[in-house]
């Protein structure tokens, strides 16, 4: 999801929110996984060859029980179903609209876009890519604080983020942006 554009020609920033896998299969995966990190303990400390040896069986076979039964999904995926749009007065967050003179503490956390390489530049080739996935808008409205992950998908929906964060400092509205450190 790119970005949109307000009815000035200022540019406005919209994506899709991050959601957490919660199914049954993502439990059985993270038990066989923990169970696997066990064993590995086990065979370490020879407790016993038997137990250690079905520790490890069982660890790998809930991992690939996990995820059959969720057909490959990942911990954290885009949530098609909701957005955030950051338009000049306000963010919307899901359904709920937040104005930005009733907000506080407002803070953005770029960490990557799809595809960027894990040493900070863009790269479609590189043996380890980012997912977009761990950028981070958090805000207070009074004693309640709102955190969202959001989805950047591309270095020009980065630029289009970057940018609109600038329109909105040049039109008083403060906030705090940090980056994720690279090697």
């Amino acid at each position: 999801m790119e970005c949109g554009v307000f009815s000035k020609g200022l540019m406005m920033f919209q994506t899709f929110l991050i959601k957490t896998n919660d199914s049954d299969s993502m439990l059985v995966s993270l038990v066989g996984a923990l169970l696997f990190i066990v064993s590995i303990c086990l065979w370490a400390f020879k407790v016993g060859d038997a137990i250690s040896l079905s520790c490890t069986l069982l660890g790998i076979v809930l991992v690939i029980i996990g995820i059959v039964g969720g057909n490959g999904r990942s911990l954290y995926e885009v949530d098609q179903q909701r957005i955030i749009k950051i338009e000049m007065d306000r963010i919307v967050v899901g359904t709920e609209a937040f104005e930005f003179n009733k907000i506080d503490s407002l803070e953005f956390h770029y960490h990557s876009f799809l595809n960027q390489s894990s040493l900070g530049y863009f790269t479609e080739t590189a043996g380890a890519i980012e997912h977009g996935i761990n950028n981070v808008v958090n805000f207070k409205l009074g004693d309640r604080k709102v955190s969202e992950r959001f989805f950047i998908s591309s270095i020009q929906h980065a630029d289009k983020f970057f940018s609109t964060l600038k329109v909105l400092k040049e039109n008083g509205i403060q906030y705090n942006l940090s980056f994720r450190k690279y090697r």
